[in-house]
């Protein structure tokens, strides 16, 4: 098969990557934000659209993104694929959904924001090209009857559940069965014989820093606790610095540590496995992997009630929900109050629910044999498990 993923460099894309057969698939991707058609098997980069010019203007870069892609049309007009995975419909991609259709057997659309349906603009936008979808994923049921209800002229068949692709969920159990906190600690340059609370997954604005930094300056427990940033992916520099300008100038006197640099799946493991606290208070949000990952490490979960997490009450996981993110540095308190008591009862039988309803069925990811039924089939998949 000749698959393209129509994708942003992201933990999604590395992911289907990592799971998608090479042997047998000839995989590509087309990143608009970088202007790049990667061959992946053969390592090849094409520059779509070049320019040496370095841009601070986004409204300038994000036309650059349009531009690249009517390059991209044009070049590549004859060429034919058997599957197009969209990985999130962007308002630079969506509109080149009806020359997939024409060039490619399948198209198939994931969707992992919310404000791909409730934002009116998207929505309405987004509307006019379902149509030319033959499939269209989520993680969980609750998403997708709520995209239906936005979507009405949608086709219940053409609407799948998907498994997560996070290739690193295989490391990751192995790291937290080995469970020597210390050494990780050690290596990522962490301290030990602290209270490991995890503030960010993403550089994104989804992810509401600023309203989590003020939260956390109001502790009272600073020298208990060790604040620890995931800011490898999902934004600019230009927030990243302001992320990082904000942390230094708010939470002196903080045990912290802010993460910017690649990191490794066994890095990454690591990194779930020492978390003892999970804030997670996005402003939308289906089920975020970083999560997942965390609560089956052992990790407290402070969520807002406001994120769609039926799942997690349905398989009776015990968690912290907050209805404002002005109480989360009461419940991050609360929550250390009975930390230990936790991890020692409360956090296995949380980690043994999430490894059997939401781990597991990842560890052999689907998707190449998704792609097979979808080429060799006009029938749509009503549900992927």
């Amino acid at each position: 098969m000749k698959i393209l993923y129509v994708a942003r460099k992201s933990v999604f894309l590395k992911g289907m990557l990592e799971c998608v057969e090479h042997e047998s698939n000839e995989v590509f991707v087309l990143d608009l934000k970088n202007r790049q058609y990667i061959d992946v098997n053969n390592g090849h980069v094409i520059q779509i659209f070049d320019s040496d010019m370095i841009i601070k203007s986004k409204v300038v870069n994000y036309i650059f993104r349009y531009v690249a892609a009517i390059h991209f049309l044009l070049k590549f007009r004859r060429e034919r694929w058997d599957i197009c995975h969209i990985l999130n419909l962007k308002r630079e991609n969506f509109w080149m959904i009806p020359f997939w259709k024409r060039n490619v057997k399948k198209v198939i659309v994931t969707v992992f924001g919310k404000s791909t349906y409730t934002t009116s603009m998207k929505r309405w936008m987004f509307a006019h090209v379902y149509r030319y979808v033959d499939l269209i994923t989520f993680t969980s049921d609750s998403v997708a009857d709520e995209f239906l209800a936005y979507n009405p002229a949608v086709a219940k068949s053409k609407v799948a559940i998907h498994v997560l692709p996070l290739s690193h969920f295989g490391d990751l159990v192995k790291i937290v069965e080995r469970g020597c906190l210390r050494d990780y600690c050690e290596k990522l340059g962490l301290r030990n014989g602290l209270v490991n609370i995890s503030c960010s997954s993403t550089i994104a604005k989804y992810d509401q820093h600023e309203k989590v930094i003020y939260e956390i300056k109001k502790l009272r427990c600073k020298e208990s606790i060790q604040l620890m940033f995931l800011l490898t992916y999902g934004g600019d520099e230009q927030r990243k610095r302001r992320i990082i300008d904000l942390i230094e100038r708010e939470l002196r006197g903080f045990h912290y540590k802010i993460f910017t640099d690649f990191m490794s799946n066994e890095d990454i493991s690591m990194f779930r496995a020492v978390t003892d606290v999970f804030i997670n208070v996005r402003v939308s949000d289906q089920f975020a992997g970083a999560m997942i990952e965390s609560l089956y490490a052992g990790a407290c979960l402070i969520s807002g009630s406001w994120l769609n997490y039926g799942k997690l009450d349905q398989i009776g996981l015990t968690y912290s929900k907050i209805d404002s993110v002005d109480r989360l540095h009461e419940a991050i308190e609360e929550c250390l109050k009975d930390i230990y008591e936790f991890k020692d009862s409360k956090s296995k039988v949380n980690s043994a629910l999430i490894f059997e309803n939401l781990i597991k069925p990842h560890l052999v990811s689907p998707w190449n044999q998704l792609y097979i039924q979808q080429c060799e089939s006009n029938l749509h998949v009503a549900e992927l498990k």
